[in-house]
């Protein structure tokens, strides 16, 4: 499957996150809040680790939104999370100013998605 820009159309496995929850959808929003507030976490903590020119960091957290990513389906985040947690593992003399465009694409499509989350977390019915 191909990512999808996340500008225009992120991509977020609702349906299989509806199955693992069943008819409880106060577990369901309860799961996507927290999700919703990791993502915010993780691109705080994800941002002040390139600020800090702190490669391990920066590997760690984009390792960790890479495998959020990955539960919800969220393709384009976790490709562009993969591709920097790649790109600062392999960094021997990092070029902070790559990795900074880098995370320009993860945070394109984590906003994308914590939009997407919340259009959903706060549907009524959750449709």
């Amino acid at each position: 499957m191909i990512a999808a820009d996340p500008l225009t159309r992120p991509d977020f496995d609702y349906e299989a996150l509806k199955e693992i929850f069943g008819n409880n959808s106060d577990a369901l929003r309860k799961a996507l809040r927290r999700f919703d507030e990791s993502l915010v976490s993780d691109l705080a903590d994800l941002k002040r680790a390139l600020q800090a020119h702190d490669v391990l960091q920066t590997e760690l957290i984009a390792h960790r939104l890479k495998g959020a990513a990955m539960v919800a389906g969220a393709n384009a985040l976790a490709d562009a999370s993969q591709t920097l947690e790649v790109a600062a593992r392999n960094a021997s003399n990092p070029d902070w100013s790559a990795l900074s465009d880098l995370m320009h694409h993860v945070t394109r499509a984590t906003d994308a998605l914590a939009v997407l989350i919340r259009e959903k977390r706060d549907t009524p019915l959750l449709n």
